[in-house]
């Protein structure tokens, strides 16, 4: 492998980091060698009381942080994230090869110093530094999943022999709405020195799940310069991120009628029915799993820009001054059908059509 830059300090943050008694410097090697979905799960295992979680396991979920335990009673509060000293919202945003080194704040002390945004930890990040001129660096992954094990059910004799219909079919239905998923990720940067260092970084990532039908595909770039003047006591450093996101989360509420849907219905019905030609059983809250999923849609997209200054001023020897600023634009849709044959939840709205967007 291509060993990557030696990682900056991270007295470049906005505060100053030697003064908290407690910090913890995580390598760079917490956010290389294996895949990752965001750059918070290299953290884990690494800082004792500090976990992360995925709701339902959902790899296209961003995962949650925490510290020391559930903070609150009444909402979820995430730690502190900052990137380059700038907060930073959704972890998904930050590929894990732009991660140079990461640090954990763990004294209540310590924690003080950022206010009450900090009450539920802090974890900082500094991102890869620029690199020499006519640099190029690529790292490819693939990833390959199968699901993990099996909710055991009856089989279809087993079903029968305590009074099951038979409807006629042998039916796997767990196998039917699971699959062997291939997942991608290409990670390229490049850049220039000299009086005007720069670096540019870019990736593609596709994920898919083991859910049928469940996918998420993202691109971004991040643009990092930078300019001294005034015999270096003037630097000046810009950041541009931009970064598009399309999910289909499919509905993970396949898995569960996968289990209760009866081993002997067939996924299909020949005769002419209201559902589409699927086969559906008159149970209440049973539905044909595959149907749910190969009927309705669901998508998810997120276009997100954000963009910072950072000007440091060393008038004299002994003073430092540091001024930053930061701005983000975001553009989220998300996409919702239930067509009228949907035994699930159309057929009785005589279909579902809806989509939200927010900017």
């Amino acid at each position: 492998s291509i060993p990557r830059p030696e990682a900056p300090s991270l007295d470049s943050l906005t505060y100053e980091l030697e003064a908290i008694p407690s910090l913890k410097l995580l390598p760079t090697e917490a956010f290389s060698g294996a895949w990752l979905d965001h750059p918070l799960e290299g953290l884990a295992g690494r800082v004792p009381g500090l976990w992360t979680s995925r709701p339902g396991s959902d790899p296209l979920e961003t995962p949650e942080l925490r510290w020391r335990g559930q903070p609150t009673f009444f909402q979820r509060a995430n730690p502190l994230l900052l990137v380059d000293g700038l907060p930073l919202a959704d972890p998904g945003l930050l590929h894990p090869a732009d991660v140079a080194q990461a640090a954990v704040v763990e004294d209540p002390v310590g924690l003080t110093l950022f206010g009450e945004a900090g009450g539920a930890g802090v974890v900082l990040l500094e991102t890869l530094p620029f690199e020499g001129a006519g640099a190029l660096r690529y790292a490819g992954t693939l990833l390959l999943e199968a699901p993990a094990g099996r909710v055991p059910v009856l089989t279809p004799e087993e079903f029968l022999a305590i009074g099951g219909q038979d409807y006629g079919a042998r039916s796997d239905w767990q196998e039917a709405v699971t699959r062997r998923s291939l997942s991608q990720d290409h990670h390229l940067s490049f850049g220039g020195g000299g009086e005007l260092p720069w670096r540019l970084s870019l990736h593609h990532r596709r994920r898919e799940g083991v859910l049928r039908g469940s996918d998420m595909r993202q691109s971004g770039a991040r643009f990092r310069l930078a300019r001294a003047v005034f015999d270096e006591r003037l630097r000046i450093q810009t950041r541009l991120a931009l970064t598009t996101r399309t999910a289909h989360p499919s509905f993970p509420e396949a898995f569960r009628y996968a289990v209760s849907m009866p081993p002997t219905a067939p996924l299909h019905d020949p005769d002419p029915n209201p559902f589409g030609g699927w086969f559906q059983v008159p149970y209440f809250d049973v539905f044909n799993p595959v149907a749910l999923l190969e009927q309705n849609q669901r998508e998810r997209r997120r276009n997100h820009l954000s963009g910072g200054l950072q000007l440091e001023w060393n008038p004299l020897d002994f003073l430092r001054l540091t001024l930053r600023h930061a701005s983000a634009v975001e553009d989220r849709k998300e996409a919702l059908f239930h067509p009228s044959t949907d035994a699930y939840r159309g057929r009785n709205l005589g279909g579902l059509a809806r989509q939200d967007h927010r900017r």
